[in-house]
């Protein structure tokens, strides 16, 4: 029983770091946008 506990503790835990990382990665994503806005072609028509 200790080792389901244990897996269990440990799969949360992966959880929490992936969403950290998606987190981050979701703000860096917004950052570049941001930064790239005045440099976008114009469309054609």
């Amino acid at each position: 029983m200790k080792g389901v506990q244990t897996t269990s503790i440990q799969a949360a835990e992966g959880s929490t770091q992936a969403a950290r990382a998606v987190e981050e990665l979701a703000e860096l994503v917004m950052q570049l946008s941001d930064s790239v806005t005045d440099f976008k072609l114009p469309e054609d028509d």
